[in-house]
C-alpha cells in the first residue's frame, strides 16, 4: 500500500485500504497457524478490558469473528 506524502490527510479511502489490508494479513497468519487463534482471542480479551465500555468498532467486529465464526468464513479476509 502506497502511504501519502508525510504533511497530507490520509483519506477515509486510505484509512479503508489499510484495514483491509491490516484484515487479510492477520487472516493469512491465522491459516498458516491456527494455534495463534487462542492468543489472539486472549490478547483480544485483554484490549477489550482496557477500554470498557468504550472499545472500538473493530476490537468488537473481530472479537465476533475470532469467538462465535468458523474458521473458513474468518479466513475469507485473506
Amino acid at each position: 500500500m502506497e502511504l501519502p506524502p508525510p504533511n497530507r490527510t490520509r483519506s477515509h479511502a486510505w484509512l479503508d485500504r489499510r484495514s483491509l489490508a491490516l484484515d487479510q494479513a492477520i487472516a493469512r497468519k491465522l491459516r498458516a497457524q491456527p494455534k495463534l487463534l487462542q492468543c489472539a482471542r486472549t490478547i483480544l480479551r485483554r484490549w477489550v478490558r482496557q477500554r470498557y465500555p468504550a472499545v472500538p468498532a473493530p476490537r468488537r467486529e473481530w472479537g465476533e469473528i475470532l469467538n462465535s465464526w468458523p474458521l473458513e468464513k474468518s479466513w475469507r479476509f485473506s
